[in-house]
């Protein structure tokens, strides 16, 4: 799959079918991997799902953070069988849900894809149809922003906001 280097060239994020799952068919599950060339090691990101679910990895500008989706359980704690959006801190080795409920309990409901970070690595903005990640969400797939510094969400469309309205293609 295609491979995403971060703005100043340290990180090359992609994705590979794990040495040990060789290749099965179009079953097979791919994992998001990322390449530090200054300490020149490949780390493993998290398990992301089948050949029809791609991570779509998008790196911060100050090259310390990514966002990602993944279909696979085991990205947090958190369970999930669909796409959800998650947030990578590169230096420290971890991954955070975006795509968490407002009660901090669960993943989304439904498919979220679509991340984009922004240069800092502050916010993800990214699509999803799913209910319950804030509490004034119309039905249907709107738009997200989520802050990292707070672990919250607010939509940015859909009707009441200052956002686009209603998106009109699918997840």
């Amino acid at each position: 799959r295609r491979p995403v280097i971060s703005d100043d060239g340290r990180w090359v994020a992609y994705e590979a079918i794990p040495d040990s799952n060789p290749l099965a068919g179009l079953g097979t599950r791919f994992s998001l991997y990322a390449y530090d060339r200054v300490a020149e090691t490949n780390g493993l990101i998290a398990g992301v799902g089948k050949v029809s679910a791609p991570s779509f990895p998008v790196f911060s500008q100050q090259s310390g953070f990514m966002a990602f989706q993944s279909s696979e359980t085991g990205v947090t704690r958190y369970a999930t069988t669909v796409g959800q959006i998650y947030y990578r801190e590169l230096a420290q080795n971890s991954n955070r849900l975006v795509s968490l409920n407002y009660q901090g309990t669960a993943a989304g409901s439904a498919a979220s894809s679509n991340p984009a970070i922004s240069p800092d690595g502050r916010y993800v903005a990214y699509l999803s149809s799913a209910s319950g990640l804030v509490t004034n969400a119309t039905s249907g797939i709107n738009a997200f922003l989520w802050d990292s510094v707070t672990g919250s969400n607010i939509v940015v469309s859909g009707p009441g906001s200052t956002g686009c309205g209603s998106i009109g293609y699918g997840i």
